[in-house]
């Protein structure tokens, strides 16, 4: 999901794998069941930011980990930053509790 909000573009747990490239989670089907509506490089362009809920295959696919700038700010759970800096990621900002980026408030209520 991409979310433009004061000028920024923020994509939203990327799962840019094609059609049938993933191992099925159930057994009965490849993932991603259907393919993107357009292009992961059209996902990707002109995003500022990635916000991660969590690691899971199905929130942040190696899809995602190859295609997206290693320079992105990314926003994440405090105990995947360190997974996500070994992905090649620099700039990897772990939500504690809350922070505000370019005046946009992100609160973390899993804490």
């Amino acid at each position: 999901m991409r979310l433009t909000y004061s000028d920024m573009v923020l994509l939203t747990d990327p799962y840019l794998a094609e059609k049938h490239t993933l191992p099925s989670y159930t057994g009965r089907s490849p993932n991603p069941m259907v393919a993107l509506p357009f292009p992961s490089r059209e996902v990707i362009a002109g995003i500022d930011s990635v916000v991660i809920s969590h690691l899971h295959s199905d929130h942040f696919d190696p899809a995602a980990a190859q295609q997206l700038p290693s320079d992105l700010t990314i926003f994440c759970q405090p105990w995947d930053d360190a997974a996500l800096i070994e992905k090649r990621f620099r700039n990897v900002n772990p939500i504690e509790a809350n922070l505000t980026w370019q005046g946009i408030k992100i609160t973390n209520h899993y804490q």
